[in-house]
């Protein structure tokens, strides 16, 4: 744990620059690039596409909020990250980047949100207490509803990084 977690804080601080270099532009959508072989823009009805759509029920300031949105790893996996077949577990190596239009970054390890390991429920949404997102708020945002506090949570979500930590360097 203390490895993983150590291993994901040295590669926020070898991507901050990749993050502060380029700023999220606005979209019609969800950009999902990187070391992918099918980088994408999503649109609303793709998003809506990608996967069951779920409504997820947590709360914001203490109050009820209840979204609906698709799972972030179902757009993780049909990017087709770039993942070595010769290498054993070459996923536990990369990490996904979650930015804003406002250039608000975050990050998490990919096996974390991997159903089989870390099963994190992290999810994009359109929608917050059956309403479409506010313009504060979205088009779309990032909502991570285990989180105790939501500093994982992208408001604006303009685009999905996927990145393999052994081809970063880290200073």
């Amino acid at each position: 744990m203390k490895h993983s977690l150590f291993a994901l804080l040295a590669l926020n601080a070898a991507l901050a620059p990749l993050a502060l270099a380029a700023p999220a532009t606005p979209s019609a959508g969800v950009r999902v690039s990187g070391e992918v072989a099918k980088p994408r823009l999503w649109t609303l009805p793709e998003l809506q596409k990608a996967a069951p759509v779920q409504t997820i029920k947590t709360t914001l300031k203490g109050k009820p909020y209840t979204v609906r949105g698709v799972p972030l790893w179902a757009l993780v996996t049909a990017a087709a990250p770039k993942l070595d077949a010769k290498s054993k577990h070459s996923e536990a190596r990369f990490v996904v980047l979650v930015r804003g239009k406002d250039g608000y970054i975050t990050s998490f390890a990919y096996p974390d949100l991997m159903p089989d390991t870390g099963n994190k429920g992290v999810f994009v949404i359109w929608e917050a207490n059956g309403k479409p997102l506010s313009a504060k708020e979205g088009p779309y945002r990032l909502v991570v509803p285990t989180d105790k506090k939501p500093m994982r949570w992208v408001y604006n979500l303009a685009s999905v990084e996927i990145h393999d930590g052994k081809r970063l360097t880290m200073k």
